[in-house]
């Protein structure tokens, strides 16, 4: 890590002598620059070997029964800072409705790999995780980190493996232990309209808990990628949430018909041609 800090500074030493020698009256200026640069990436490449570190002793394997605060906090902070690095700046609605005494399902539209870490981010008061593709928990550094935030790995090749992964969701609302963030389209919508088919199954979480299903639709995740690090808006709007009767535990068809009519309505509010019919 220490030979990159260094191989970096000596780069920005080449790179400003051979400006100094063509440009003689921006030699300041340009030196400035530079070390601005090379300062930013430096903190960067020491962050990412502080992250190493403190993966060296995760164990994928064990069972994980609570999430880390220390891991959360790495992750909400590590997901701000992608942020702010991509230039994104998030317009967050209806999140007074979200419940504070309890943990939740939140389901939304799937339009970017984005989504989730806006999730993260503007969500950070609460404990949330994912039910996420085995991909990302395989990840170098971020797979083990993730894991240590209670996400879940779904095989949606894999019926009993499926199942499983919603079972363990379902037991950590139950438990108390966070609430679960989980996308009933199943991957990104990459056509830019409308839903896709949702997934009964992914309310089978709620199903089992009786937990609050909260409805979120987000716009625009789908430019960061193109803009950053220039300024993309997103929205990302609380379209409702289902509270599910007392003493009666609504289907997973039924979850997913209110959910879908709250994801188009709003959707349609935040300028979405053709959202889609439940």
């Amino acid at each position: 890590m220490l030979t990159l800090v260094f191989a970096l500074l000596a780069g920005i030493s080449s790179a400003y002598i051979c400006i100094a020698s063509e440009y003689p009256g921006w030699t300041w200026v340009g030196m400035f620059v530079l070390l601005g640069i090379a300062a930013f990436a430096a903190i960067l490449i020491l962050y990412v070997g502080f992250l190493a570190v403190c993966t060296l002793w995760v164990n994928p394997k064990k069972p994980q029964d609570e999430i880390s605060p220390f891991y959360h906090f790495l992750l909400t902070q590590s997901t701000g800072l992608l942020v702010h690095l991509c230039g994104v700046r998030v317009k967050t609605e209806g999140f007074e409705n979200i419940p504070k005494d309890r943990p939740f399902l939140l389901v939304g539209n799937h339009r970017s790999n984005f989504d989730p870490i806006i999730a993260l981010w503007t969500l950070r008061q609460y404990k949330l995780t994912f039910v996420s593709k085995p991909e990302n928990l395989q990840m170098p550094l971020v797979g083990k980190i993730l894991y240590k935030c209670g996400f879940l790995a779904i095989d949606r090749e894999d019926d009993r493996r499926a199942v499983t992964a919603i079972l363990a969701a379902a037991a950590q609302i139950q438990n108390g232990i966070c609430s679960v963030g989980i996308y009933p389209e199943g991957t990104r919508n990459r056509e830019g309209t409308g839903l896709l088919p949702f997934k009964n199954g992914s309310f089978k979480i709620a199903q089992r808990t009786g937990a609050p299903v909260v409805v979120a639709a987000i716009e625009g995740t789908q430019n960061i990628h193109r803009h950053a690090p220039l300024p993309t808006h997103v929205r990302f709007s609380i379209a409702g949430v289902i509270e599910q009767p007392e003493g009666r535990r609504c289907g997973t068809q039924e979850l997913s018909q209110q959910a879908q009519q709250m994801l188009c309505h709003t959707l349609h509010t935040l300028g979405i041609e053709n959202p889609g019919k439940a």
